[in-house]
């Protein structure tokens, strides 16, 4: 029914936005990856086999994808279950007809969802209205940043906005997408703002003041400014490179064993930071530091990710 692709293409528009941002920032040659991914997202004869017949490319192209920390396969899938949260949170659309217009069998997309939400879509669906509590300390804010009683209104208005528009809720014991949907608004509503306009220094103190982060939304969003921002100042690219570092050493006994596996590709990202900038002593220094700390895990988008980054030739 033509309402219902209009009501899927509505609320896709953020993914869609948010892979051609990913478009924008990764390597010349994984851009016509990325721009069909977008056109082609919900036909249901798309795959990453689909993909790579269309370029004419061997299946070592998944590598590529390590840029991006994923893999072409579960690329595709989180665009296309990041779309199906929202349909099943602002839409009564019956599942059978949502997993139709996201390019899935009924049996397939609900297997998929729960494997990646932790629950299946109807209960995601029936548990309602998001929490309306904010899911940040508002004094811990108070006490970093000078506010007057109409901003901190705002500010908590904002917050509420932002965690609604998520439709997050209660994160104990929920699936780690939520809880990275909840932390992100966060830093979205929150961090960002008070951080953009502050020296280094100043935003290195004010991450240690954070509270503490659960999943890597933290680290993923100053990835992503990193690289955005970078390609119009690289000194600012690696500040930001290194701060999200610092995030990743902040929140070490909080985020367990994923401290492990983001802190190599973490060091790697500050690497290619630095090779941009032209400072290649201090780009080594980082890969090295990249090498030893990947000792440390086995898994294979942090190797693919670091060694990407130990071959690069960016002439």
């Amino acid at each position: 029914m033509p309402r219902d692709e209009e009501l899927r293409d509505r609320l896709a528009k953020p993914t869609l936005q948010r892979i051609r941002a990913d478009r924008d920032g990764v390597h010349l040659r994984l851009r016509p990856l990325l721009d069909t991914i977008a056109r082609r997202l919900f036909d249901s004869d798309f795959s990453v086999k689909a993909l790579w017949s269309e370029h004419d490319l061997p299946r070592t192209a998944s590598a590529w994808f390590f840029e991006l920390g994923t893999t072409p396969a579960v690329y595709i899938a989180e665009a296309r279950y990041e779309v199906a949260r929202l349909l099943l949170s602002e839409t009564d659309m019956r599942i059978w007809r949502m997993a139709q217009l996201l390019g899935y069998s009924e049996r397939a997309f609900e297997r998929g969802f729960e494997k990646r939400c932790g629950c299946p879509p109807q209960t995601y669906r029936d548990r309602g209205e998001p929490r309306r509590t904010l899911v940040f300390d508002a004094k811990l804010v108070e006490s970093v940043v000078d506010l007057t009683p109409a901003e901190s209104a705002k500010l908590v208005a904002d917050l509420e906005d932002a965690v609604t528009r998520v439709r997050t809720f209660s994160c104990l014991g929920g699936a780690p997408e939520v809880a990275r949907a909840s932390e992100l608004a966060y830093v979205e509503a929150t961090i960002w703002p008070r951080l953009a306009g502050l020296r280094f220094k100043e935003q290195r103190e004010l991450v240690r003041l954070c509270r503490p982060f659960t999943t890597s939304a933290f680290f993923d969003f100053l990835h992503r400014k990193s690289r955005a921002e970078g390609r119009r100042d690289r000194q600012r690219g690696i500040a930001l490179a290194r701060l999200a570092v610092d995030t990743l050493v902040v929140n070490k006994t909080f985020l367990e064993d994923l401290f492990d596996v983001l802190c190599p590709q973490a060091h790697a990202w500050v690497g290619n930071a630095r090779r941009l900038d032209l400072d290649f002593l201090g780009a080594d220094r980082e890969i090295r530091t990249a090498l030893k700390k990947l000792r440390q895990t086995s898994d294979p988008f942090a190797q693919g990710i670091v060694w990407t980054a130990a071959s690069a030739d960016l002439r």
